[in-house]
Parts: structure tokens; sequence; C-alpha cells
């Protein structure tokens, strides 16, 4: 199966190989080592395969240095950005299915009336988790003037927001993770270069 047609069973499947592989091996659970250990579970890479096998047939023990060399020799910056983007997207799609759901519940429309298809044009428009949080607070805004039938959904919206927010920091903690030299707790070379950047900028 080629990675951009992975399917949820797939993803499934393959984390629960890799997750045990990681634990036998001692490997520590941080982003890249995971993503090194899912794909050496989902068997696509044939170096990185290659690579693991022979380690595992010496007997050689997974430390730290030996887990950044795989990482770097396996994984580039062009993917890390991918994954980014791909975890990304994942949170829009999740966050615009519960408001979709929310905004489709039929005991609302007359309510709403011409808002809720403002709503759902500002939703389909939106390119960030940030721009759903806001269309989830301007909805929210709305059922405070409701009636006690928007109660379950104002939970629902505020339960909504939560999500956003964790969704979020899981995506700024990976992104920070993937600045930082797992090593030395200090900038990698891609942070130096982003900074390097911005100072020419």
């Amino acid at each position: 199966m080629a990675e951009g047609k992975r399917d949820e069973s797939f993803i499934a499947a393959t984390a629960r190989r890799a997750l045990p592989l990681m634990v036998k091996h001692k490997v520590p659970p941080t982003p890249q080592n995971y993503q090194i250990w899912f794909e050496y579970a989902a068997g696509e890479r044939d170096e990185l395969v290659a690579d693991i096998d022979a380690r595992l047939a010496f007997g050689e023990t997974f430390t730290e240095d030996v887990n950044r060399y795989l990482y770097e020799k396996h994984f580039t910056e062009r993917e890390e950005r991918e994954l980014m983007e791909h975890a990304n997207q994942e949170s829009q799609r999740i966050l615009k299915g519960i408001v979709r759901q929310l905004l489709s519940q039929g005991d609302l429309t007359s309510a709403y009336g011409d808002k809720l298809q403002e709503y759902s044009r500002q939703l389909d428009s939106a390119t960030e988790v940030l721009d759903i949080q806001h269309v989830i607070a301007d909805m929210l805004k709305e059922t405070h003037e409701m009636t006690a039938q928007s109660r379950r959904m104002q939970q629902e919206l505020r339960a909504a927001t939560e999500q956003a927010d964790a969704l979020r920091k899981r995506l700024k903690e990976t992104e920070k993770e993937s600045l930082t030299d797992p090593l030395t707790g200090l900038g990698n070379r891609k942070a130096f270069n982003e900074n390097l950047a911005e100072c020419h900028a």
C-alpha cells in the first residue's frame, strides 16, 4: 500500500506492531522515534527496514545517538513539513466534521436561519485550526441568546473548543520537537537555518 493511500485500519494495525517493537528494544517514545518504527513496521521503506534489520541481527542497542542517526538518515526536512501539514489537515478535518454535525441539527435550523449558511461558508474557507476555533467561538456567542434547547449544543461546542486547543498544542509541541536536538535539548540545524532565514527576511 502506497504511503499516500494509507487508511485508518492500516495506520491502526501498523501502530499496534510498532509500539511493542519500541518497548521491546527500549526505544524512547519520541515523535521522531515513533516515525522511525512506524515506517519500519509498515515495511514500505526498504533502506530503513534493511538498516534496522541489520542492527537487530547484530544485537545493537538503540541508543539516543543511533536513533538520531536513523532519523537524520531516513527522514528529510521535506518529510517533516509534510508530516506537520498532514497533522494540521487531519486536525481541521476532525474539527470541521464536529462543527458540521452540529450545524446540521434540524432543531436548530429555525433558530439560526441565514447564520447557519454563513457559518458553513466560514468553515469551508478555514485553512487553519485557529480559523475553525473562531467559527466555534461565534457559534457559542449566538447560542447564549437562544432558548434552553441550545444548551446541549453549547456543551458540544465547548467540547469542540477544548479539542481544538488540544490539537493546536499538540501541533506546536511536535513542531518544537522537530526543531530541537533530542540529545542536547538545543536547537538543531533546521532551527538554525530558520532563524538565519528570519534574520535575512
